[in-house]
């Protein structure tokens, strides 16, 4: 829940701490160019909502190491 309007400061620190993890695997070769990376592999593999994963990921996107794609809706 946010306060006055601004995120919280320990869902900030995870988002944080997830995008350093995922710039280190993205810098070392662990994840390749173009490797298709899902929000909710990567929330169960650090234990987190698919929120801060998602803010972890506008991090990388603004710094240029990641491209989001958006998924099809289904059923629509």
């Amino acid at each position: 829940m946010a306060l006055n309007g601004k995120h919280s400061p320990v869902k900030e620190a995870v988002s944080r701490r997830i995008a350093e993890s995922l710039r280190s695997k993205i810098l070392s070769g662990s994840l390749q160019p173009g490797q298709r990376i899902r929000q909710e592999i990567l929330a169960e593999e650090f234990g987190a909502s698919r929120l801060p994963v998602r803010a972890a990921l506008s991090i990388l996107e603004s710094d240029g190491l990641v491209t989001l794609v958006p998924t099809p809706a289904h059923g629509r």
